[in-house]
Protein backbone atom coordinates (compact mmCIF):
# COMPACT_ATOMS: atom_id res chain seq x y z
CA UNK A 1 0.00 0.00 0.00
CA UNK A 2 2.64 2.20 0.56
CA UNK A 3 4.55 1.54 -2.60
CA UNK A 4 1.52 2.10 -4.60
CA UNK A 5 1.31 5.53 -2.59
CA UNK A 6 4.48 6.35 -3.43
CA UNK A 7 4.35 5.52 -6.84
CA UNK A 8 1.07 7.50 -7.17
CA UNK A 9 3.21 10.61 -5.47
CA UNK A 10 5.70 10.70 -8.15
CA UNK A 11 3.46 10.57 -10.98
CA UNK A 12 1.24 13.04 -9.53
CA UNK A 13 4.90 15.37 -9.60
CA UNK A 14 5.35 14.50 -12.70
CA UNK A 15 2.20 15.47 -14.59
CA UNK A 16 0.98 18.21 -12.37
CA UNK A 17 1.52 22.02 -13.55
CA UNK A 18 0.47 24.67 -10.97
CA UNK A 19 0.16 28.58 -11.04
CA UNK A 20 2.75 30.74 -10.12
CA UNK A 21 1.34 30.95 -7.02
CA UNK A 22 1.00 27.88 -6.34
CA UNK A 23 -2.56 28.04 -5.30
CA UNK A 24 -4.50 25.94 -7.97
CA UNK A 25 -2.79 23.32 -10.73
CA UNK A 26 -3.61 20.96 -13.24
CA UNK A 27 -3.16 17.58 -13.27
CA UNK A 28 -2.74 15.05 -16.38
CA UNK A 29 -3.77 11.78 -16.38
CA UNK A 30 -3.93 10.11 -19.61
CA UNK A 31 -6.40 12.35 -21.61
CA UNK A 32 -7.93 13.71 -18.70
CA UNK A 33 -7.11 16.60 -16.73
CA UNK A 34 -8.13 17.33 -13.08
CA UNK A 35 -8.41 20.61 -11.64
CA UNK A 36 -6.38 20.31 -8.75
CA UNK A 37 -6.20 22.60 -5.47
CA UNK A 38 -2.57 22.67 -4.14
CA UNK A 39 -2.95 23.34 -0.39
CA UNK A 40 -5.48 20.49 -0.71
CA UNK A 41 -3.27 17.73 -2.29
CA UNK A 42 -0.02 18.96 0.54
CA UNK A 43 -2.63 19.00 3.36
CA UNK A 44 -3.59 15.42 1.94
CA UNK A 45 -0.63 14.20 1.68
CA UNK A 46 0.56 15.40 5.65
CA UNK A 47 -2.14 13.27 6.83
CA UNK A 48 -1.37 10.57 4.96
CA UNK A 49 2.55 10.38 6.05
CA UNK A 50 0.66 11.81 9.89
CA UNK A 51 -1.13 8.60 9.60
CA UNK A 52 1.98 6.16 8.24
CA UNK A 53 4.16 7.66 10.74
CA UNK A 54 1.27 6.50 13.86
CA UNK A 55 1.46 2.98 12.57
CA UNK A 56 5.20 2.93 12.80
CA UNK A 57 4.72 4.36 16.12
CA UNK A 58 2.24 1.67 17.30
CA UNK A 59 3.85 -1.34 15.30
CA UNK A 60 7.47 -1.01 15.54
CA UNK A 61 8.88 1.78 18.01
CA UNK A 62 6.88 1.45 21.34
CA UNK A 63 6.78 -2.38 20.90
CA UNK A 64 10.46 -2.31 20.54
CA UNK A 65 10.43 0.36 23.67
CA UNK A 66 9.11 -1.99 25.72
CA UNK A 67 11.19 -5.26 24.17
CA UNK A 68 14.14 -2.99 25.79
CA UNK A 69 12.65 -2.44 29.08
CA UNK A 70 12.12 -6.41 29.66
CA UNK A 71 15.61 -6.66 28.76
CA UNK A 72 16.75 -4.32 31.27
CA UNK A 73 17.85 -1.73 28.90
CA UNK A 74 16.49 1.61 28.07
CA UNK A 75 13.42 2.01 26.09
CA UNK A 76 13.95 5.37 24.87
CA UNK A 77 16.85 3.51 22.67
CA UNK A 78 14.04 2.60 20.18
CA UNK A 79 14.29 6.32 18.88
CA UNK A 80 18.12 6.43 18.56
CA UNK A 81 19.09 5.05 15.09
CA UNK A 82 22.77 4.15 15.86
CA UNK A 83 22.36 3.30 19.83
CA UNK A 84 19.30 1.48 19.44
CA UNK A 85 21.38 -0.62 17.38
CA UNK A 86 23.64 -0.73 20.05
CA UNK A 87 21.59 -1.89 22.56
CA UNK A 88 19.84 -4.38 20.22
CA UNK A 89 23.52 -6.01 20.43
CA UNK A 90 23.87 -5.96 23.63
CA UNK A 91 20.66 -7.58 24.47
CA UNK A 92 21.39 -10.81 21.80
CA UNK A 93 25.22 -11.02 23.69
CA UNK A 94 27.25 -8.94 21.09
CA UNK A 95 29.95 -5.94 21.60
CA UNK A 96 27.67 -2.85 21.13
CA UNK A 97 30.20 -0.76 19.31
CA UNK A 98 29.49 -2.79 15.86
CA UNK A 99 26.63 -0.04 15.35
CA UNK A 100 29.30 2.27 14.94
CA UNK A 101 30.49 0.37 11.32
CA UNK A 102 27.15 1.35 10.18
CA UNK A 103 28.38 4.95 9.53
CA UNK A 104 31.12 3.66 7.60
CA UNK A 105 30.51 2.97 3.69
CA UNK A 106 31.12 -0.41 2.94
CA UNK A 107 32.13 -1.74 6.06
CA UNK A 108 28.29 -0.71 7.23
CA UNK A 109 27.01 -4.16 5.57
CA UNK A 110 28.83 -5.88 8.49
CA UNK A 111 26.26 -4.69 10.99
CA UNK A 112 23.18 -4.74 8.44
CA UNK A 113 23.59 -8.15 8.31
CA UNK A 114 24.26 -8.54 11.64
CA UNK A 115 20.84 -6.92 12.89
CA UNK A 116 19.02 -8.74 10.90
CA UNK A 117 20.79 -12.41 13.01
CA UNK A 118 20.07 -9.95 16.02
CA UNK A 119 16.73 -10.01 15.37
CA UNK A 120 16.90 -13.37 15.52
CA UNK A 121 18.39 -14.38 18.56
CA UNK A 122 16.50 -11.76 19.82
CA UNK A 123 13.34 -14.09 19.20
CA UNK A 124 15.37 -16.97 21.22
CA UNK A 125 15.88 -14.88 23.96
CA UNK A 126 12.32 -14.52 24.54
CA UNK A 127 11.41 -18.12 24.58
CA UNK A 128 10.61 -18.17 20.89
CA UNK A 129 10.60 -20.63 18.02
CA UNK A 130 13.13 -20.16 15.04
CA UNK A 131 10.10 -20.07 12.92
CA UNK A 132 9.41 -17.15 15.29
CA UNK A 133 12.86 -15.74 14.50
CA UNK A 134 12.14 -15.90 11.43
CA UNK A 135 9.06 -14.11 10.43
CA UNK A 136 10.60 -11.37 13.06
CA UNK A 137 13.31 -10.89 10.77
CA UNK A 138 10.79 -10.61 7.18
CA UNK A 139 7.77 -9.09 9.38
CA UNK A 140 8.78 -6.93 12.22
CA UNK A 141 6.08 -5.21 12.43
CA UNK A 142 3.83 -7.86 13.34
CA UNK A 143 6.24 -9.66 15.48
CA UNK A 144 7.68 -7.00 17.33
CA UNK A 145 4.07 -6.40 19.29
CA UNK A 146 3.70 -9.64 20.03
CA UNK A 147 7.01 -9.93 22.11
CA UNK A 148 6.64 -5.97 23.24
CA UNK A 149 2.79 -5.87 24.15
CA UNK A 150 2.99 -10.19 25.42
CA UNK A 151 3.70 -11.68 28.42
CA UNK A 152 6.77 -13.11 27.32
CA UNK A 153 9.88 -12.41 29.37
CA UNK A 154 13.67 -13.05 27.80
CA UNK A 155 14.11 -16.15 30.01
CA UNK A 156 16.83 -17.75 27.54
CA UNK A 157 19.32 -17.42 24.81
CA UNK A 158 23.03 -16.17 25.27
CA UNK A 159 22.91 -13.38 27.34
CA UNK A 160 19.90 -13.17 30.60
CA UNK A 161 18.79 -9.91 32.01
CA UNK A 162 21.01 -8.49 34.63
CA UNK A 163 20.34 -9.23 37.74
CA UNK A 164 17.73 -6.49 39.85
CA UNK A 165 17.00 -4.75 36.00
CA UNK A 166 13.50 -3.80 36.09
CA UNK A 167 11.83 -5.80 33.37
CA UNK A 168 8.86 -4.28 33.82
CA UNK A 169 7.07 -7.84 35.00
CA UNK A 170 5.02 -8.01 38.06
CA UNK A 171 6.96 -10.27 40.69
CA UNK A 172 4.84 -13.80 41.85
CA UNK A 173 4.61 -13.85 45.34
CA UNK A 174 6.63 -16.22 47.26
CA UNK A 175 4.63 -19.49 47.81
CA UNK A 176 3.88 -19.32 52.18
CA UNK A 177 6.09 -21.36 54.24
CA UNK A 178 4.58 -23.93 55.82
CA UNK A 179 3.92 -24.44 59.82
CA UNK A 180 6.90 -26.72 61.33
CA UNK A 181 6.30 -29.61 61.96
CA UNK A 182 5.74 -30.90 66.10
CA UNK A 183 8.51 -33.11 66.91
CA UNK A 184 7.21 -35.48 68.82
CA UNK A 185 9.47 -36.96 72.25
CA UNK A 186 10.39 -40.28 71.55
CA UNK A 187 9.28 -42.30 74.27
CA UNK A 188 11.12 -45.19 76.05
CA UNK A 189 8.83 -47.69 77.13
CA UNK A 190 9.90 -48.56 81.16
CA UNK A 191 12.12 -51.83 81.65
CA UNK A 192 9.88 -54.58 83.12
CA UNK A 193 12.38 -55.68 86.31
CA UNK A 194 13.98 -58.83 86.09
CA UNK A 195 13.57 -60.91 88.79
CA UNK A 196 16.43 -62.88 91.10
CA UNK A 197 15.67 -66.38 90.54
CA UNK A 198 17.79 -67.85 93.60
CA UNK A 199 19.66 -71.42 92.95
CA UNK A 200 17.99 -73.88 94.75
CA UNK A 201 19.95 -75.19 97.90
CA UNK A 202 21.08 -78.70 97.23
CA UNK A 203 19.67 -81.41 99.87
CA UNK A 204 22.47 -82.99 102.21
CA UNK A 205 23.36 -86.42 101.92
CA UNK A 206 21.64 -88.32 105.00
CA UNK A 207 25.26 -90.30 105.27
CA UNK A 208 26.86 -87.19 105.62
CA UNK A 209 27.56 -86.72 109.50
CA UNK A 210 26.32 -83.64 111.12
CA UNK A 211 28.45 -81.16 111.42
CA UNK A 212 29.09 -80.43 115.38
CA UNK A 213 28.20 -77.91 117.15
CA UNK A 214 31.11 -75.30 118.31
CA UNK A 215 31.92 -75.49 121.67
CA UNK A 216 31.39 -72.23 123.71
CA UNK A 217 34.48 -71.05 124.77
CA UNK A 218 36.31 -71.00 128.26
CA UNK A 219 34.94 -67.98 130.78
CA UNK A 220 38.14 -65.58 131.72
CA UNK A 221 39.18 -65.61 135.51
CA UNK A 222 38.95 -62.66 137.07
CA UNK A 223 41.82 -60.13 137.38
CA UNK A 224 43.07 -59.15 140.58
CA UNK A 225 42.86 -55.60 141.12
CA UNK A 226 46.26 -53.78 141.45
CA UNK A 227 47.21 -53.37 144.88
Amino acid sequence: MIGRFLNAAVAYTQNFTGNTDGSTGFYQSGPTTYHVDTSLAIGTLLIILLAAFIVALVLLIIPLWKVYKKAGKPGWAAIIPVYGTWVLFEIVGYPGWWAILSLVPIVNIFPAIMGLIAYFKLAKLFGKSDVFGVMLILFPWVCLPILGYGKAQPSGGDQPPQPGASTGAPVAPMPPTPPAQTINPTVVPPVAPTPTVMPPVAPQDQNTPPTPPVPPAAPQPPTNPVQ
